[in-house]
């Protein structure tokens, strides 16, 4: 899975190129768009959980977005890579982003809070990482390097579908790998074996476990 906006529903994918960002498909990159407020602080679905309803899909160089009960809105990626450079905030760090103008501003506005003002989409245009990620307080070099772009602190995320299956047992309502959005769902492994894991091959990619996820 590619999941484009931070907190956003997701793209699933048979093949994808991963880089050092995250995974990709040519305009499809993980976690290259987030929402933020006016203030430029990046928000995310624990304070807004309808969020995770806006759901972007993309037609050639253009990304559309879709929620319920909002008409669809496109925006042109190529052209981004041309505007002038803003700050957001990234939990506490501040990566260089490009706002994507007005009118999504107002359309994600109107969605979450039925307002026209209050909420902004922006862009992330690198294609390499410029967050240190909590490196200092983990005392890591990896997650200075590898903190991908809008990420809470690494580039790829996977999960092991059995441990999925064993929380249902303690659960009411029973939850999937959504809820978690992982990149990667592996099966046919012992519930939480993937904690164990130091490293990782995917067709010719090998991944190195550096840090375990808090979800």
């Amino acid at each position: 899975m590619i999941y484009p906006i931070k907190s956003c529903g997701g793209i699933e994918a048979k093949e994808l190129t991963c880089n050092i960002l995250g995974p990709e498909n040519g305009h499809v990159r993980d976690r290259v768009f987030m929402i933020i407020t006016i203030e430029g602080q990046g928000i995310t679905a624990r304070s807004h959980p309808k969020i995770v309803l806006i759901q972007p899909r993309f037609e050639g160089d253009m990304m559309i977005l879709s929620a319920p009960e909002q008409p669809e809105i496109s925006i042109d990626v190529k052209k981004l890579h041309q505007q002038a450079r803003g700050k957001s905030v990234v939990w506490g760090e501040q990566v260089s982003t490009v706002d994507c103008g007005d009118e999504v501003a107002a359309w994600v506005s109107r969605y979450l809070i039925n307002d026209n003002v209050g909420f902004r989409l922006v862009f992330y245009p690198d294609s390499f990482s410029t967050r240190d990620a909590w490196g200092k307080k983990k005392n890591s070099k990896d997650l200075e390097t590898h903190a991908g772009a809008l990420h809470d602190v690494t580039s790829y995320m996977l999960m092991n579908e059995a441990s999925i299956e064993d929380l249902n047992k303690r659960l009411k309502d029973p939850v999937t790998s959504r809820h978690f959005r992982p990149n990667f769902l592996v099966n046919g492994r012992k519930e939480y074996a993937e904690d164990e894991w130091e490293w990782v091959r995917i067709g010719n990619v090998i991944f190195k476990n550096i840090f375990l996820c808090g979800r």
